[in-house]
């Protein structure tokens, strides 16, 4: 995951990582590191904001067997010492907890921030497609909604998008070349 604020790269570890971000400037240097207090890195994937808050995709499910899956929403000033607040869902249509790498249908690596909305990007393994969710922006326990799928031929592993252009963009696994 990786997201601009003022002039600064935004950044975290994966999966296992301390439960913190990283500033870069644009030469790479770490310029701050940011502990976040009240959540935990089990596989955090990806990172989006508005203008308010930073969201963080604790989104990754390998082998679809997590049922602790969460963003976290921290304060947009990197110097707040706040208690994160957790967006915790789950996929309504999801019944099996423990499937192959090659089956996993509900992992996801892709989170951007629409209204008043955070949408999610699946990367359904076992269909080559990715599912569409959106959960709010509220701290609280749901059921994603399902909002459609993309018939990408790949797996999404990242997203963005820009409001003032209305451009979506995700990045996959094929090789369109």
């Amino acid at each position: 995951g990786l997201e601009l604020i003022n002039n600064e790269l935004i950044t975290f570890n994966d999966s296992g990582g301390e439960s913190k971000l990283y500033y870069l400037d644009f030469n790479g240097n770490i310029v701050y590191e940011r502990i976040i207090y009240g959540a935990s890195n089990n596989d955090w994937e990806d990172i989006t904001k508005d203008n308010s808050f930073i969201y963080i995709a604790d989104i990754g499910n390998n082998y679809d067997y997590r049922n602790n899956l969460n963003i976290i929403k921290v304060p947009i000033n990197k110097f707040s010492t706040e208690k994160a607040e957790l967006i915790k869902f789950s996929y309504p249509e999801q019944t099996l907890f423990n499937t192959s790498y090659d089956t996993s249908q509900y992992d996801a690596e892709a989170l951007i921030s629409l209204d008043d909305k955070l949408i999610i990007f699946t990367k359904n393994k076992l269909k080559n497609i990715t599912e569409v969710y959106s959960v709010p922006k509220i701290a609280g326990e749901y059921k994603a909604k399902k909002l459609g799928s993309i018939d990408t031929e790949s797996v999404v592993t990242g997203g963005d998008y820009n409001k003032e252009t209305k451009l979506l963009a995700l990045t996959t696994t094929k090789d369109f070349s």
